[in-house]
């Protein structure tokens, strides 16, 4: 799926083709995009309305208006649990979104302003990203409160300016978050119990994406804005790998891991393709024109 934000709306895509296979009009500016955990559900949060659209997939139609916080942002599709996180440009609030009910049924305050976020599949847990002062917030969603500020001291070795956020989860313990800064041209990882920084690398500049792939495969890609390359770690070793380099002159501008960790689908402004990456050979796998200017790659 991706947001057009052109014409203002949803756009499914075959992904063998690429070529669209229906759109749903938002009437509204769409800031990004999360898809149920069974599929049936396409969500876009809408920056000029205040409120998230539920569409449903099977259907293609709108079936729901959710009012949020004001200019909602980032969304979260809880795995294993009917809830919707939305969070927002302009306060300090996290709403919370009852899927069942397509209803907001509560706000978490928080100390600063959500920027990015990345849930736990394991515990009904979040983290959030305040982008300026890379303080992280450790939400709670069965109290709905804020458990734990990470960096609340502000430590220099944090990342600042933080623009993508993944949970690295672990049997025997919290694990670790790996944090990516636009600004700073870093990716990190620091472990949840501790706090201390794992790994902190210079990557190529703008990176704007970053996701993980099978947690049996131990792999974290990241995407570069400029560079135009997907920069890949060992997430078990905790090394640098050698880096997926796309077409020049592509300027990704985002992209999503499917669930079996085989191909990553990146869209990009400098060509406005869409590129089909195969992860395991680290070759381009097809490249197609959606003529769409999307954001929110699902």
């Amino acid at each position: 799926y991706l947001a057009d934000l052109a014409t203002q709306k949803i756009v499914a895509l075959h992904p063998d083709t690429g070529k669209p296979k229906w759109s749903v009009d938002l009437d509204c500016l769409p800031t990004d995009l999360a898809v149920s955990p069974d599929g049936a559900k396409v969500y876009a949060s809408c920056l000029t309305s205040d409120e998230v659209v539920v569409v449903d997939a099977a259907s293609e139609l709108v079936t729901h208006r959710i009012p949020t916080a004001a200019k909602p942002a980032r969304l979260v599709a809880m795995p294993n649990r009917a809830l919707l996180l939305a969070g927002s440009k302009h306060e300090n609030k996290l709403s919370l979104i009852d899927t069942t009910q397509n209803l907001k049924f509560a706000v978490v305050e928080l100390p600063g302003r959500p920027a990015v976020m990345a849930p736990r599949v394991k515990q009904p847990v979040v983290y959030l990203s305040d982008g300026d002062s890379g303080k992280v917030y450790e939400v709670e969603l069965r109290g709905n409160r804020l458990l734990r500020t990470l960096n609340e001291k502000g430590d220099k070795d944090f990342l600042k300016q933080v623009t993508a956020l993944a949970v690295q989860e672990e049997d025997d313990g919290l694990g670790r978050l790996w944090l990516v800064s636009r600004a700073e041209h870093r990716v990190q990882a620091v472990d949840l119990f501790t706090q201390k920084v794992l790994l902190n690398e210079e990557v190529g500049k703008k990176p704007l994406q970053i996701a993980m792939g099978p947690a049996e495969e131990h792999r974290l890609y990241v995407l570069c804005g400029e560079g135009d390359r997907i920069e890949v770690f060992d997430t078990l070793a905790m090394t640098r790998l050698e880096p997926i380099q796309l077409p020049s002159n592509s300027f990704p501008s985002d992209f999503t891991v499917d669930g079996e960790g085989r191909y990553a689908y990146v869209t990009t402004a400098g060509d406005e393709q869409l590129y089909v990456v195969d992860l395991k050979s680290g070759q381009l796998a097809s490249a197609y024109s959606p003529q769409v200017r999307g954001i929110g790659l699902l």
